[in-house]
C-alpha cells in the first residue's frame, strides 16, 4: 500500500487503474485469507478500481459492493465461455467417485491435458491424489482451502 500511495502522490499520478482479479474472493474466503479484508483500502488511492470475477452470482453484487466500499460502480457482464476448456459433471454410486474419478483421467489422458477434480472434503482429495499417482498421474497433487498457499501440496 505505502508503494502505490507513493505511486499515486498528487506531483507523480502513475496510477491510472487498480485491478483484482477473482474479486468475489474478498468476502467468500476471507476468513483465512485476512488480508482479503484489507483490499478496499485501496480506495485511498484515488483513481478507478476494476474488480473481476467470473463465478459470482448476481445475487451477491450487492454484498461485493459493500464489502469493497464502492460507490456508483459500473457493472459490465458478459460470456465467459472457453472454447479451450471443457466441463463434466458425473453421477456416480456412494463410495466409489475416488474409482470413477480415476476411470475419467485415464479416459482423458490426452497429450498435455489437464484436469482439475473438486471434491467436497479434504481427506477425499489426499486418496484421489494418491489414487491418480498410483495410477501413473505421477505429478497428480492436491490443495485444499486451508492450505496456506498453494505451494503447499503433496509431495512423494
Amino acid at each position: 500500500m505505502t508503494y502505490a500511495l507513493k505511486l499515486n502522490r498528487p506531483e507523480r499520478k502513475l496510477l491510472r487503474r487498480v485491478f483484482i482479479d477473482e474479486g468475489h474472493l474478498t468476502f467468500i474466503i476471507s476468513d483465512y485469507r485476512s488480508k482479503l479484508n484489507h483490499l478496499n483500502h485501496l480506495r485511498v488511492l484515488n483513481c478507478p478500481m476494476v474488480i473481476l470475477t467470473a463465478i459470482l452470482p448476481p445475487v451477491s453484487v450487492t454484498e461485493l459492493i459493500d464489502v469493497m466500499r464502492i460507490s456508483n460502480p459500473v457493472i459490465i457482464r458478459a460470456c465467459t465461455a472457453r472454447l479451450n476448456i471443457r466441463y463434466i459433471v458425473q453421477r456416480y454410486k456412494a463410495g466409489s467417485s475416488i474409482k470413477v474419478a480415476c476411470e475419467i483421467a485415464q479416459r482423458r489422458r490426452i497429450g498435455s491435458e489437464r484436469g482439475i477434480f473438486y471434491y467436497w472434503s479434504r481427506d477425499l482429495a489426499e486418496e484421489l491424489a494418491d489414487a491418480l499417482r498410483a495410477s501413473g498421474f505421477s505429478n497428480c497433487q492436491y490443495y485444499h482451502s486451508t492450505s496456506d498457499s498453494k505451494d503447499e501440496v503433496t509431495e512423494e
